[in-house]
């Protein structure tokens, strides 16, 4: 609430005063002495702004603004003066007063209109300070992010090789020994989950709208949504049998989950409760409710047992950096992204609450028109085709030496004959020195000096019927998703050396 400290020696004038500047939603503190203005000034700090005495009895006005700037910069102060001279001015300057006024007050309109200027001039230097601090903490965010995503990169990686490994091993071995590698590859297996969930909804790459089943893609985030909510709130799925496609980008309906989520264990910190995510297709024949999109539609609802959104909060919950979080403890960013995604993607979101009784948004999405494709999935490739009737050879490029390794372990059991290339910098002269065919280059995203989309184009120009396998990081590089939109072959990472051989069958099955 706005607060404006009033203090003038006449008590008749303090009084006047008080009642003039006095407004709904706004705090006037009278004070007669500058210990009194201290008093009232520490005790329901911090104040917007003063309206001061110059000569106060017991102390100067402006000492006394000088003493409410120094702890809050953003206060402003007006002096009330006497003798209105230019040496009283240019001293009002010297300590950064807002403006003054002149005895005796014969306009109080003027005045209201000089405090509200400055009360205004208080808010905006407030919401600056606000957006510098959230466009600090984005950045600082930011950086944590591609920490995360070089971290995430090489988690990958050793999950493959830990995968790899534990699948050979387990062939191989009995008893205790076998039953402890069925172990590890288990939880290889989960981590590997969770990794392609993060990877989901932290990559920063442009919107690539897919269709999209809003149940699969709830079932693949239900574990990091658990997590996320903790143990005192209660996930429960209610999903329609066969909900239509919806084209979203899909890790953009993560981040609406894992947002939604996120905000309704906030709401339930203090008792815990129940959050449902529902599904449910809408035809456009049906009568519907006020606010959806035209035509057939899934609807998605996000509903808590928390303290609810009061109606004035409610209004204003979708504008970016608006968050009735203390600072520090949010951005203001998570409601508005939402929004903005699903206005995107075509459809609308509501908000119903009512305090003490929870809250639910109900987000809107049209329909995937037929013609959109299969439906996205994160999910390793289906089963394998069958091997080549001649033995082909394999070209395997990698930064991972470990990874590389266990690849061509996995390619050499498959039949397939294998060059492994050591140093990445020299693939091109070990390709040109191998007398027979090169049937398949098996690449990482990234290799020193260049990519694996690039060196493809490179080795088809000498070796035409080359097929090429791109073995791609948490991050979507552009030349990826180029080389996928070509029709080139892509395997997320982290992946079992098995789907490798898989999608190296594949490819080399293609007429």
């Amino acid at each position: 609430m706005p607060t404006v400290l009033v203090a003038v020696t006449d008590p008749v004038l303090l009084e006047v005063v008080g009642r003039f500047l006095a407004a709904p939603g706004r705090a006037v503190l009278p004070a007669g002495t500058a210990q009194e203005a201290r008093t009232l000034a520490q005790a329901q700090g911090p104040i917007d702004v003063a309206l001061l005495d110059r000569n106060l009895g017991d102390g100067s006005g402006l000492e006394l603004a000088a003493e409410l700037k120094g702890r809050r910069p953003e206060t402003e102060a007006i002096l009330v003066t006497e003798y209105a001279t230019f040496e009283s001015a240019v001293e009002a300057l010297q300590v950064g007063l807002y403006d003054y006024v002149a005895k005796p007050i014969d306009d109080f309109e003027a005045l209201r209109l000089k405090v509200d200027n400055a009360l205004a001039k208080v808010r905006l230097a407030e919401e600056r300070r606000a957006a510098e601090a959230s466009l600090r903490h984005l950045q600082m965010m930011d950086a944590i992010g591609k920490m995360a995503s070089g971290l995430g990169h090489d988690l990958a990686n050793m999950l493959s090789v830990i995968r790899g490994w534990a699948d050979e091993l387990e062939v191989e071995t009995t008893g205790n020994v076998r039953e402890g590698l069925a172990e590890i590859r288990g939880a290889a297996e989960r981590a590997t989950r969770l990794v392609r969930q993060m990877a989901m909804l932290s990559r920063k790459a442009p919107a690539q709208a897919q269709s999209v089943s809003p149940n699969h893609a709830l079932e693949e985030l239900a574990g990091l949504l658990r997590r996320s909510v903790g143990e005192r709130v209660t996930l429960r799925l209610d999903l329609a049998p066969e909900p239509w496609l919806v084209l979203v980008d899909p890790s953009q309906l993560g981040q609406i989950f894992l947002n939604l989520a996120v905000n309704a264990r906030d709401a339930m910190r203090t008792g815990g409760g129940a959050l449902t995510f529902r599904t449910e297709n809408v035809p456009a024949g049906l009568e519907r409710s006020e606010g959806l999109p035209p035509g057939d539609c899934v609807v998605l609802s996000v509903s808590d047992e928390g303290a609810g959104i009061p109606e004035e909060v409610r209004e204003r919950i979708f504008e970016p950096f608006f968050t009735t979080k203390p600072p520090g403890q949010g951005t203001g960013l998570g409601l508005a992204i939402v929004h903005g995604i699903v206005r995107q993607a075509g459809g609308t979101i509501r908000v119903r609450s009512t305090p003490a009784q929870g809250t639910t948004f109900v987000i809107a999405l049209p329909r995937a028109p037929e013609a959109a494709g299969p439906p996205f999935s994160a999910t390793a490739p289906g089963p394998a085709p069958a091997p080549p009737s001649a033995e082909a050879t394999a070209l395997v490029v990698h930064r991972d030496p470990q990874l590389r390794s266990v690849l061509g372990r996995a390619l050499r059991r498959a039949s397939f004959e294998v060059i492994e290339v050591q140093d990445p910098g020299q693939v091109l002269a070990v390709a040109r020195a191998h007398p027979g065919a090169i049937d398949v280059l098996v690449s990482g995203a990234i290799i020193p000096g260049s990519s694996g989309p690039a060196l493809a184009g490179v080795l088809r120009q000498e070796r035409p019927d080359l097929r090429a396998i791109v073995l791609s990081g948490l991050e979507a590089d552009p030349a990826v998703r180029a080389f996928a939109a070509e029709g080139g072959e892509v395997l997320q990472e982290p992946f079992r050396p098995a789907e490798v051989v898989e999608a190296v069958r594949k490819v080399l099955a293609r007429a």
